[in-house]
């Protein structure tokens, strides 16, 4: 199993986590279809469906069964089900994604438990979308 981050200098898309116009904080539970615009972040625990183009935040104690249709991800928590994101996915040590991803971009930290299938359809970045440089880790399990 192999994980890919991006290299230190590269652009930080996660810079966006401090622009966030609502938070489902820790303490909540949400059942039914979530669409909004901004960066949104989870904290608590949603079922459903979520819908919009632009960042959602998995919080680190957040439970997400849902399908998910972003412009782009940040996986602190857990996601049950599958996630189709226009830009790019993130799931970071300790996050557990359990479910098919289909992303241009998929960073998987060294930890995270990812249970699934991805497709990086798209995976060619056009000429005016800025190059990340990724690199190959091992996971800790494998040889």
């Amino acid at each position: 199993m192999a994980a890919f981050r991006r290299k230190s200098s590269s652009p930080d898309p996660s810079s966006d986590v401090h622009d966030v116009h609502t938070v489902l904080g820790s303490e909540s539970s949400f059942v039914g279809k979530l669409t909004f615009e901004g960066t949104v972040r989870l904290d608590g625990r949603f079922v459903g469906e979520v819908h919009s183009d632009n960042l959602l935040i998995i919080g680190p104690h957040a439970r997400v069964e849902a399908t998910l249709h972003v412009g782009s991800l940040i996986v602190h928590g857990e996601v049950i089900g599958n996630i189709v994101a226009r830009q790019w996915v993130e799931v970071h040590a300790a996050a557990k994604v359990f479910g098919d991803v289909r992303s241009p971009e998929l960073m998987l930290d060294r930890g995270a438990i990812f249970q699934g299938t991805s497709n990086m359809e798209g995976a060619a970045p056009s000429a005016a979308a800025p190059q990340r440089e990724m690199t190959l880790l091992k996971s800790a399990g494998s040889a």
